[in-house]
Protein backbone atom coordinates (compact mmCIF):
# COMPACT_ATOMS: atom_id res chain seq x y z
CA UNK A 1 0.00 0.00 0.00
CA UNK A 2 1.14 3.80 -1.22
CA UNK A 3 1.32 5.91 1.88
CA UNK A 4 -1.07 7.79 2.06
CA UNK A 5 -3.64 5.87 0.36
CA UNK A 6 -5.19 8.68 -1.70
CA UNK A 7 -8.59 10.25 -1.01
CA UNK A 8 -10.95 7.66 -3.61
CA UNK A 9 -9.24 4.56 -2.32
CA UNK A 10 -11.80 2.24 -1.14
CA UNK A 11 -10.54 1.32 2.07
CA UNK A 12 -10.75 4.98 2.65
CA UNK A 13 -14.09 5.29 1.36
CA UNK A 14 -15.05 2.76 3.44
CA UNK A 15 -18.49 3.39 5.94
CA UNK A 16 -16.86 0.54 7.90
CA UNK A 17 -12.94 2.51 8.38
CA UNK A 18 -11.80 5.68 10.60
CA UNK A 19 -9.23 7.52 8.92
CA UNK A 20 -6.99 9.26 11.11
CA UNK A 21 -3.21 11.08 10.43
CA UNK A 22 -0.37 9.19 12.12
CA UNK A 23 -1.55 10.92 15.53
CA UNK A 24 -4.61 9.16 15.89
CA UNK A 25 -2.50 6.51 16.95
CA UNK A 26 -0.86 8.87 19.79
CA UNK A 27 -2.29 7.33 22.71
CA UNK A 28 -0.69 7.05 26.51
CA UNK A 29 -0.35 3.60 25.62
CA UNK A 30 1.21 3.31 22.94
CA UNK A 31 3.40 6.31 23.91
CA UNK A 32 4.43 4.11 26.96
CA UNK A 33 4.90 0.92 25.18
CA UNK A 34 7.40 2.59 22.74
CA UNK A 35 9.51 4.41 25.11
CA UNK A 36 9.28 0.80 27.20
CA UNK A 37 10.85 -0.69 24.06
CA UNK A 38 13.46 2.22 23.39
CA UNK A 39 14.73 1.91 27.07
CA UNK A 40 15.05 -1.92 26.62
CA UNK A 41 17.05 -1.19 23.23
CA UNK A 42 19.24 1.33 24.73
CA UNK A 43 19.77 -1.26 27.84
CA UNK A 44 20.88 -3.37 25.48
CA UNK A 45 24.14 -1.70 23.98
CA UNK A 46 26.38 -1.72 27.31
CA UNK A 47 25.61 -5.28 27.27
CA UNK A 48 27.33 -5.70 23.99
CA UNK A 49 23.95 -7.63 22.67
CA UNK A 50 22.78 -5.32 19.13
CA UNK A 51 19.25 -3.89 19.77
CA UNK A 52 16.42 -6.14 18.40
CA UNK A 53 15.03 -3.52 16.56
CA UNK A 54 18.01 -1.78 14.93
CA UNK A 55 17.54 0.00 11.90
CA UNK A 56 21.04 -0.13 9.98
CA UNK A 57 22.25 -3.46 12.09
CA UNK A 58 25.78 -3.38 10.05
CA UNK A 59 26.82 0.07 12.23
CA UNK A 60 27.00 -2.74 15.44
CA UNK A 61 30.25 -3.80 13.62
CA UNK A 62 32.00 -0.68 14.14
CA UNK A 63 30.12 0.47 17.39
CA UNK A 64 32.42 0.90 20.05
CA UNK A 65 31.97 3.00 23.44
CA UNK A 66 36.12 3.77 23.22
CA UNK A 67 37.76 5.06 20.15
CA UNK A 68 37.50 7.52 17.86
CA UNK A 69 34.00 7.48 16.60
CA UNK A 70 34.13 6.65 12.81
CA UNK A 71 33.60 9.94 10.22
CA UNK A 72 31.81 9.51 6.94
CA UNK A 73 34.16 10.57 4.12
CA UNK A 74 32.87 13.00 1.29
CA UNK A 75 31.39 10.48 -1.08
CA UNK A 76 29.24 8.94 2.01
CA UNK A 77 28.60 13.13 3.11
CA UNK A 78 27.83 13.51 -0.39
CA UNK A 79 25.56 10.47 -0.95
CA UNK A 80 23.57 10.95 2.46
CA UNK A 81 22.65 14.99 1.21
CA UNK A 82 21.44 13.59 -1.94
CA UNK A 83 18.43 11.39 0.29
CA UNK A 84 15.74 12.50 2.30
CA UNK A 85 16.53 13.63 5.55
CA UNK A 86 16.23 11.58 9.21
CA UNK A 87 13.02 10.17 10.34
CA UNK A 88 11.08 8.42 12.82
CA UNK A 89 9.44 5.37 13.09
CA UNK A 90 7.28 4.16 15.61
Amino acid sequence: MREAPAADDPLVASARVIVTPHLGGNTVEVGTHQGIIATEQLAQLPRGETPEFILNREVMTAFSWTGPRPEPGAEELARIAQGPGPTMTS
